[in-house]
């Protein structure tokens, strides 16, 4: 049976990171493979310049906000359920932890963490009161719930009860199958943003959780024992206020620490492909989507101590404690002085990376959208 499956598509607007990289992978495997389903793609301000979102199986469609209000709260509890029902959809997916709750049809929600209720101190008084009062109810109505590991499945059940369990799906994110070891000689990607010598990567939004400062600090202790090394960190400041880069000059590392807010993915990719290690010293996560992409182009990880990032990693990563600069200093020095070491990370991250890949996870989130079509909301 051809099903309509409508997607808030919002993630994938502009430059995909975080969500938008999980819902862009999504779009593109079932481009491949729709098994005859029609998928509408709601935006709110513009649809992307990519033809192929245009054409079958894919209906793109800008839903315009309620009356003069441009909240996108407002365009998710109002426009989107009345598009749903003028569109009549079988079912409809929220790529980001909320659902329409006025939806006409089964919904199915991707709820990628609770970091909201574990972590309070990281949000606004008004951002934790929407999101409790908001992710409850999602997590009521929804019919099918997705998440990215086990990890994440038992936070939610912990917080909302075990009721809920029989629907959760467990599904692992991947990395891009762009993602994938250099084959040729070093690209120009160090002449291109002037970095000098091997280096340490970072990836992701710069939130406190992922404990910057300590990875800078670290990178300090082990500054004058390795001079040709750098660090460099790409993703947008959301909680530092600007206050790296004055860290930064004040323990003299302007030429060794670089901060880039955003790269084109060929640029991400040969940064992958060139780094010395990925360093991911985060507190909580939900999945840890970096760390795949890391693994998978034959790079080795350092990471905190996340039941998520482990889970995503398996065996194939050096933990740290994200509170210990010293340990940190040790660990980033342990992995240039032994190559033994490095390769073990190496040959464990390709088993990791090639478990996972997003061809089996667009098929097995597909499988439970269209169990969730044909099944009555389980309320």
């Amino acid at each position: 049976m051809t099903l309509r499956i409508g997607i808030d598509a919002r993630p994938i607007e502009s430059a995909a990171w975080g969500v938008g990289r999980v819902l862009d992978n999504l779009v593109r495997q079932w481009r491949k493979d729709s098994r005859g389903h029609q998928f509408f793609l709601y935006f709110k301000n513009q649809i992307p310049d990519r033809p192929e979102l245009q054409t079958p199986p894919f209906k793109s469609k800008i839903v315009p906000p309620p009356f003069i209000f441009k909240s996108h709260r407002l365009w998710e509890q109002i426009s989107l359920p009345r598009q749903i029902e003028r569109d009549e959809l079988d079912v409809f997916l929220a790529p980001s932890y909320i659902i329409p709750l006025k939806a006409s049809c089964p919904t199915s929600v991707i709820i990628h963490d609770v970091s909201f209720a574990r972590f309070p101190e990281w949000y606004s008084l008004k951002e934790r009161i929407e999101l409790a009062w908001l992710i409850k109810r999602t997590v009521r109505k929804a019919t099918h719930i997705v998440c990215c590991s086990d990890d994440g499945k038992q936070e939610l059940l912990s917080l909302y009860g075990n009721r809920w369990e029989r629907k959760i799906q467990v599904v692992p994110w991947a990395a891009d199958e762009r993602f994938k070891p250099a084959t040729g000689p070093a690209d120009t990607i160090q002449i291109k943003y002037k970095i000098n010598g091997p280096y340490f990567l970072f990836v992701g939004y710069l939130f406190q959780r992922r404990n910057l400062p300590l990875l800078i600090r670290g990178f300090h202790s082990i500054a004058r024992n390795f001079p040709d090394v750098s660090l460099v960190i790409i993703g947008r400041d959301k909680d530092y206020g600007g206050s790296l880069p004055s860290m930064i000059r004040d323990l003299k590392l302007e030429q060794r620490v670089k901060i880039i807010d955003y790269v084109p993915e060929v640029d991400l990719l040969s940064f992958y492909q060139q780094a010395f290690c990925l360093v991911h010293p985060s507190t909580y996560e939900g999945f840890g989507l970096p760390v795949i992409e890391a693994l998978a182009c034959d790079v080795p990880v350092l990471l905190g101590p996340s039941g998520a990032l482990k889970e995503a990693a398996g065996d194939a990563a050096y933990v740290i404690d994200p509170f210990n600069e010293e340990g940190l200093a040790n660990s980033m020095t342990s992995l240039l002085e032994s190559e033994t070491l490095r390769q073990e990370l190496k040959e464990k991250g390709r088993l990791q990376a090639d478990a996972l890949n997003w061809k089996r996870t667009a098929s097995e989130i597909l499988d439970g959208l269209e169990q969730a079509a044909g099944s009555e909301k389980l309320t």
